[in-house]
Parts: structure tokens; sequence; C-alpha cells
């Protein structure tokens, strides 16, 4: 999810080489399921519940991950359907798997901090909608926004270079939940370059501007960061 993708271009030339790290629904009733999602939306909202009416909203849009802030086309909804029947399976996955995947989809044109902020929007809008983590691992707030450590230290030799094939090990996840988001993410950030991913991630809805602290180290975002972010997120796009 992704509310505004504008921003500084110039980021792209050096930021991988020099990304240190610097700091580190309750299951419906049988009568609410049978009930519309517009009806649910606004019964939710006279309640007060502002952030899981929104949350909701944006599931049956997918997420946000436009650089102009609007929706994505929806998938079809025997797609969602068979989604949705499928998520008692679904799983987080290694962070080596959603890599080499993200990489494969890519053609292998991808930096380490390209990688990094894909797969933290892809992360943030999985968990917004299903409550699960998409990944294995906590991101944390380093300068240059959200990053996976595991990942930043297998890929910094590259710098800003594409990384190759160096996921030994990974695990194929086409066709899985998580690769999915993952497509999805890919499909509407591929064209962002990576100043413009930095500045997204910086965005004052996400989770990383609350916890980025100058000079300390090892602070992770958390999945209820990742939650309130998604519910920001999509509320003031629904607006």
């Amino acid at each position: 999810m992704i509310e505004s993708l504008t921003g500084r271009a110039s980021a792209e030339g050096g930021k991988d080489d020099h990304a240190t790290r610097t700091t580190g629904p309750e299951a419906p009733s049988g009568r609410d399921r049978q009930r519309c999602p517009h009806c649910q939306d606004r019964d939710r909202r006279r309640t007060g519940n502002e952030p899981q009416a929104a949350r909701q909203a944006g599931e049956r849009k997918g997420g946000c991950f436009r650089a102009s802030g609007q929706y994505n086309e929806r998938p079809a909804q025997r797609d969602r359907a068979q989604s949705r029947s499928s998520e008692v399976g679904v799983m987080t996955v290694r962070t080596i798997d959603a890599a080499r995947y993200l990489s494969i989809l890519s053609g292998w044109k991808l930096s380490n901090l390209q990688m990094q902020k894909i797969l933290y929007m892809a992360d943030m809008n999985f968990v917004g909608q299903t409550q699960q983590r998409l990944l294995d691992e906590d991101f944390e707030a380093w300068d240059y926004g959200p990053v996976l450590p595991s990942l930043y230290h297998k890929c910094k030799a590259f710098g800003a270079k594409h990384v190759p094939d160096v996921f030994w090990g990974a695990t194929d996840i086409s066709g899985t939940p998580e690769g999915k988001m993952i497509e999805l993410a890919w499909k509407n950030l591929k064209s962002a370059s990576p100043g413009q991913l930095v500045e997204a991630t910086h965005s004052s809805l996400g989770a990383w501007i609350t916890r980025y602290v100058a000079g300390a180290k090892q602070i992770k975002i958390t999945t209820q960061d990742m939650i309130g972010e998604y519910a920001r997120r999509t509320a003031k796009t629904a607006a």
C-alpha cells in the first residue's frame, strides 16, 4: 500500500552502499456473515471501529499500491473467494524465499534497497488484510526505511547494483497467497525508482516514522505497527 510515490528520484545512486543501520477479527457471527459488506462497514463506523472498517474496505479493493494513491483494479471475485478459502493454510515464508521470488518476477533487476521496500509493502498489505505476516522476519527501522537485516547482509556486497541469485536453498512460493501478494506488489511498484520507494516508506502514515530513532539500533517494526499503517493508509485512500 502506497499513498503516494512522489519525491526524490536522486535516492537511487548509492543508498544501498551506505545503508548502515542507525536504528535498529474476531470471526463474524452467522448473521453478520450473511449481510452485505457495505452494511457491515456502515455499522462498524457507527460503533467507532474505523480501522477495522478501513481494513475490510481495503481487502475488497485489493490493497493500495499504485503511485497515484488509487486502489488497484480488483482481481476477479472467483480469485478472491479462492484466496479466502485457502486462508486456513496461510503461513509466513522465509525472507530468502520471498526475495528470490520477487527477483525472478523482476528478471533479476532489483537492488538490495528495492527488494527491501517492495517486500515491506507486500508484507504490510498482507498483514493488514489477513492479520498474519507474510515474512518470518521483522523489519527494522533504518535510515532509508524498513529493512530486513538478514536480506541486507546477504546482498550488501552488491551495493546499488542488481542482486544476482544468492538465495541458495530458497523454496518456490509461486501460487501461494504470499506469492500472489508479492506479484501484486511487483506489478504496482515496478516502475517506482529507489528514491520513490524510500519516500513512500517514510510516509507520515507509515510505521517506520513511529519507530525510527537516529542513532538507535535494532528497533523493530512490529506486526501491530504494520496493521496500524495499513488501516491509516486505506482510510485516507477511501476518504
